[in-house]
């Protein structure tokens, strides 16, 4: 085997396999009831309902996109995307390597990490062995919702999966030293920190009878019969492995009733039981440096993933920004366990959308005459 992690057709063998758990993750979606139809009439529901409380008027396009007019002002969006940031910065922002050097190169904490390719695999067991404890292994660019991240690697085979895994979603990927701490997501619009969600790792809830396996399969089934809500469901991958592995657990492992399980350490499969806003706890030293990471990466509307042992005070020693997402789930921000507190964000995005307010606008706003 020499210094390689894996012979090159083994290498290509866990990509094929690891392509093969993907498609069936999505077998299993639709199996369950998961589909885009519910982000499609979530999204509807939301820019509808905005659309009212700002007195104006939105009409359905085909493709699932819609129209809102507001005397000459017009702007269109589909789900969760909208007409403020540019194609540049769409695709600067979703490529992980190069947002990590903007924001390290005006001092701001990201995470140790360095890119590789499948092939050059024993660069990252290089840098792995060198990190003293576990690392993250995710695709560069070309995803989103969490596609592809491995969280808790720590040996060679380990590795050798968490590579073949996130090869399939882009050819270059990245290793970062895994940050203790706790997952926040900062939304900013134009500057304004608008809304914070701390965004706990998903979760299963005991019954004293079944298994973690059994237990994830109900709350799947819950979520795709949810009409309240729009939730995909937990996927069984090498992350959710390795988080009951590092936890001692095993899907057979029963827990006590109202027993709560972390089954994953990745967050973006988390629900409303585990998220929350927490605007208020977000001290004003990491205000300003989420700040400044979204006008980094030149984004208007961004939402700013940093990881931190305490929200209150600066990240310098006690977190990282891990990401700057440019097409951030609104979805996420309306889906919290306490409901009462939650920010509605759509509804300065659509003003925004529709120059309403005072500041600069650059874009977002079509200029159409209405006849």
């Amino acid at each position: 085997m020499g210094s390689l992690i894996c012979s090159q057709p083994v290498l290509v063998g866990l990509r094929a396999l690891c392509y093969g758990q993907s498609l069936k993750q999505v077998l299993l979606r639709r199996k369950a009831g998961f589909n885009a139809e519910g982000d499609d009439a979530f999204y509807r529901r939301l820019w509808h309902s905005t659309a009212a409380r700002l007195g104006a008027v939105i009409r359905d396009l085909p493709g699932g996109f819609l129209e809102v007019r507001l005397g000459q002002r017009v702007t269109r969006v589909k789900q969760g995307r909208v007409m403020l940031d540019d194609l540049v910065t769409l695709s600067l922002a979703g490529n992980k390597v190069v947002v990590h050097a903007l924001l390290m190169n005006e001092r701001l904490p990201v995470p140790a990490h360095i890119s590789y390719t499948l092939d050059k695999v024993e660069k990252g067991w290089d840098f792995l062995k060198g990190q003293g404890g576990p690392c993250v292994v995710k695709p560069v660019c070309d995803t989103g919702g969490g596609h592809g991240v491995t969280t808790g690697v720590e040996t060679r085979w380990q590795l050798s999966q968490a590579s073949a895994l996130a090869a399939n979603w882009s050819r270059e990927l990245l290793i970062e030293r895994q940050v203790e701490g706790d997952n926040y997501r900062l939304l900013y619009l134009d500057g304004v920190l608008i809304d914070a969600l701390y965004r706990g790792k998903p979760t299963v809830i005991g019954d004293g009878r079944s298994n973690i396996r059994q237990l994830i399969h109900r709350e799947n089934l819950k979520r795709a019969r949810s009409v309240h809500t729009v939730l995909g469901p937990i996927t069984i991958d090498l992350d959710c492995r390795s988080t009951l592995r590092q936890a001692g657990l095993s899907f057979r492992f029963v827990p006590a009733a109202d027993q709560k399980v972390r089954v994953k350490t990745a967050t973006n499969e988390c629900s409303d039981r585990d998220n929350q806003t927490v605007l208020k706890q977000i001290g004003p030293s990491l205000v300003r440096e989420g700040a400044r990471a979204a006008s980094i990466v030149g984004a208007r509307l961004a939402g700013v993933d940093v990881i931190t042992k305490d929200p209150a005070t600066p990240l310098e020693g006690s977190g990282v920004i891990v990401e700057v997402n440019t097409t951030p789930g609104i979805k996420h921000h309306y889906m919290v366990q306490n409901s009462e507190q939650k920010v509605e964000v759509a509804v300065p995005i659509m003003r925004c959308l529709l120059g309403l307010d005072a500041a600069d606008k650059r874009g977002g706003n079509l200029h159409l005459e209405v006849h």
